[in-house]
């Protein structure tokens, strides 16, 4: 349907109009919310950097991630990735 849109907290199909959130409800939108927040400590404990342009592009040893991705794949999917890169980057 037209103008639906997926809840950023919990998933769910909602209709969004002009100027609306992109959450269904005020709690999904502190759902989504401590999830970048836990997204991004997990980032920072793990050796990332805040790219000093962009908030939510993360650096470490010249591989940039965002926080997008890692909410969307999964942390243990991106970090494998980065992993695989840092390693194919070293030989």
């Amino acid at each position: 349907m037209a103008g639906d849109l997926y809840c950023h907290g919990c998933g769910a199909r909602f209709r969004r109009y002009a100027g609306a959130d992109l959450h269904c409800r005020p709690e999904c939108g502190e759902k989504h919310a401590a999830k970048i927040d836990e997204i991004k400590k997990t980032l920072a404990s793990s050796g990332f950097e805040v790219h000093p342009e962009a908030e939510n592009v993360y650096m470490q040893e010249g591989i940039a991630l965002t926080v997008e991705q890692v909410l969307h794949e999964g942390i243990d999917r991106v970090m494998e990735r980065h992993r695989q890169a840092r390693d194919h980057k070293g030989q």
